[in-house]
């Protein structure tokens, strides 16, 4: 839906207990009020193609509740999952990741030290994991869809 932008979601972001966000296919939206979401536990912005490393950077140096994000068609790259990987190891948290294939592929096959607290998969691997365990998961509390 090219009608929400930026200024739509800002409103959104003032909710203070907000704990999942579902945005998938938001074109026009951008990383301009990612910061300001401490308390969300699940993002999706899937399909949102606006949104790149620095948003999602930017938005794991705020955040101290997140548990999984959906980044699959962004413009995220390898830079994104490294910027993960250190918040696991700066936070001792756990993150799961869904990027595309080929981010995933790119992820698994670097020669580097990786820790048991990030787990990075595809979409294709996460189909069930999206609706079950985190979606389901997280029905109890507050959560806001907004789908292009």
């Amino acid at each position: 839906n090219e009608k929400i932008t930026d200024a739509s979601f800002k409103y959104v972001q003032q909710l203070p207990e907000l704990q999942v966000l579902i945005i998938k296919g938001l074109v026009q939206v951008t990383e301009k009020y990612f910061a300001y979401m401490p308390s969300v536990k699940c993002l999706n912005v899937n399909g949102c193609t606006m949104i790149t490393d620095e948003a999602v950077e930017r938005f794991l140096e705020t955040t101290c509740s997140i548990q999984w994000l959906e980044l699959t068609d962004t413009r995220v790259t390898i830079q994104c999952l490294m910027a993960a990987l250190a918040w696991t190891k700066c936070t001792g948290k756990e993150l799961k990741l869904t990027v595309n294939e080929e981010l995933e592929y790119q992820y698994k096959s670097l020669e580097i030290e990786k820790n048991e607290k990030l787990f990075v998969s595809s979409l294709e691997d996460d189909m069930d994991l999206c609706e079950d365990e985190i979606y389901e998961g997280y029905c109890e509390e507050t959560s806001t869809m907004l789908e292009g």
